[in-house]
Parts: structure tokens; sequence; C-alpha cells
């Protein structure tokens, strides 16, 4: 198993992410143009060859990695979670959460999926009590990803930035996923920086995906720069 390397990229057409379903020429017209100044990064761990034990072995240095990241560094940090199904609106499901239990300040909303269904979204910010707990189980990139933003970014108020994920969805008869081609040029703006975790389905590497918006591409490169130093030292 390799040490962690940072990979940064100025061309998103050179970015492909497929695992996630992240590819600039699925971008819809209108969105193509702000794809331009949005800089996108990988910090990836090879030489897996397909085997379990290093598998998991690099998920958990990644999630090391992935707490740095959350550290205030690139602002407040905060994970973004979907419900996999529309499903009838229920008290009790909004209760619950996705999260696997009632944390302090989680936010859950159900937006109108038609015919009475709804789709359950939360968002609860990465504080360093429950930052590794929230971390581990993010590994369903179709459902989950981290966004750190500014201090007065929409980010922080909950109810307008639900309304800007609704549009970044897919629905496929009643599954739910994320839909990044919409996701990363309508939400990675104003100094944001959006990632989240995958694998290689080959079993060759795992990887945090991400997008910097160009209000802090460079101090967050020199972030991300000092994180994986810090991470093939430790």
């Amino acid at each position: 198993m390799e040490l962690p390397r940072l990979i940064l990229r100025s061309d998103l057409d050179q970015a492909e992410a497929l695992e996630i379903g992240w590819s600039a020429k699925y971008v819809a017209e209108e969105d193509r143009a702000r794809l331009r100044s949005i800089l996108s990064f990988e910090i990836r761990i090879e030489g897996l060859d397909d085997d379990d034990d290093k598998d998991d072995a690099a998920m958990d240095r990644l999630r090391s990695v992935g707490e740095r990241l959350c550290d205030g560094r690139l602002g407040r940090s905060f994970l973004l979670r979907v419900g996999s199904t529309l499903e009838p609106r229920s008290r009790v499901r909004l209760h619950k959460g996705l999260f696997g239990r009632r944390l302090e300040g989680a936010l859950h909303r159900e937006l109108d999926g038609g015919d009475d269904l709804a789709l359950l979204v939360g968002m609860v910010e990465l504080s360093p009590g429950v930052r590794r707990e929230l971390l581990e189980s993010s590994s369903d990139y179709f459902r989950s990803c981290v966004i750190s933003c500014r201090q007065d970014d929409s980010v922080t108020f909950a109810d307008r930035f639900f309304d800007e994920v609704k549009d970044c969805l897919d629905v496929s008869g009643v599954s739910v996923h994320l839909a990044y081609r919409r996701l990363i040029p309508r939400l990675c703006h104003s100094g944001r920086v959006i990632w989240m975790f995958q694998r290689d389905h080959r079993g060759e590497s795992v990887n945090i995906a991400g997008f910097l918006s160009p209000e802090v591409k460079d101090s967050a490169a020199e972030v991300l720069q000092q994180t994986v130093q810090g991470a093939a030292v430790n």
C-alpha cells in the first residue's frame, strides 16, 4: 500500500471520476460556464491489489486525512446526506434522521418527491466529537459528501441550502442519489470545498475526490498539500 498522494487538476475535462458519476461531458450546457474556474483534486492511496485487508487499512488512513480536512482550515465542514429512497412522509423518520442516532445540531428536511412521497435530506456539522464516527459511515458517495464553507455561506442556513440540494438529485423510480454533474457546478462556489470518498472499482485504489471553488483554490490547495504531507509522516 502506497502513501497518500495529492493530484490537482485545473482542467475538469481531465478530471473524470466515473465512480461517482462525474464527468464534465455529462454537465448540462447551462452549467458548463461555471466549471471553468473550479479546480479538482484527488487524495489517492494506490497499490491495494484488490486485497480486502489493504482496502480496509487504506480507507482507515483516508478517513484520518478526511478528519484533518475538517479541522477548520477550510472553514466550517458539514456532512450532507440524502436518503436512498422516496417514501411517504413520516414524523418518525424525520425524528430518527439519517445519521444513525440523534445528534446535536443535525438538521433534516423532507423534500417533496411527488405522489405524496418525500425524500429525507440531512446536514450536520463535523465537529470534533462526532467527526470520525460520521466519516466512517460516509463511504456511500451516492448519498454523502462533505462541504466546507466560510462562516457566512448559505450552507449554514439550512432551509435555503436544502432548496439548492433538491435540484442536484437524480431520482429513478423511488431510488435517489446525489447527481454530481449538477451538484459540482451549482454548489461549488462562494469559497466552498466539496469532497467525497470513493473506491476504484478494480480494487487498486481508494481516494478522496474533491472540488475547490475559485475564491479559495490557492489557499485550499496549500491546506491539501500540508494535510497529505502530514499523513505521509504519521
